[in-house]
C-alpha cells in the first residue's frame, strides 16, 4: 500500500507540474464534485459517506474503467490537529486492454 501510495504521489506531481489544470469550477462536473486532471487522474473533492457515494456512481457510469490506486490528500499535520485530515481523495483509474483482442497488442506480442 505504501508503494502504491509513493507511486501516486510521484505521478501527481508529474501531472501537476506538466500542464495539468489547476482547480477551475468549469473542470468540476455539476452534479458531482469529480475533477478530471486527464490521463486517468481523477479529484474527488468530499469525504465519508459522500465520497463512498460519489466513488460508486462514478464507478457505475464508467464500467470501462478500472481503479488503480487511491490516496486521501492529506492536509498533514500542525500544531492544531496533529493527525491531519483529508479534504478529498486522488483517484488513479485506467481503463484495461482486452487481451482477447490481438489487434491491439504490437507485432512482437502477437
Amino acid at each position: 500500500m505504501r508503494a502504491l501510495c509513493f507511486a501516486l504521489a510521484t505521478l501527481l506531481i508529474v501531472a501537476m507540474t506538466s500542464g495539468c489544470p489547476s482547480f477551475d469550477s468549469n473542470a468540476v462536473n455539476d452534479a458531482t464534485s469529480v475533477i478530471d486532471y486527464g490521463n486517468g487522474l481523477y479529484y474527488f473533492s468530499s469525504t465519508g459517506a459522500d465520497f463512498g457515494n460519489e466513488l460508486s456512481k462514478f464507478i457505475g457510469d464508467h464500467p470501462e474503467l478500472e481503479l488503480v490506486a487511491m490516496c486521501g490528500d492529506g492536509t498533514g499535520g500542525n500544531s492544531h490537529n496533529p493527525r491531519g485530515y483529508d479534504k478529498g481523495y486522488w483517484v488513479y483509474f485506467h481503463q484495461p486492454v482486452d487481451m482477447a483482442t490481438t489487434d491491439a497488442l504490437p507485432d512482437s506480442a502477437q
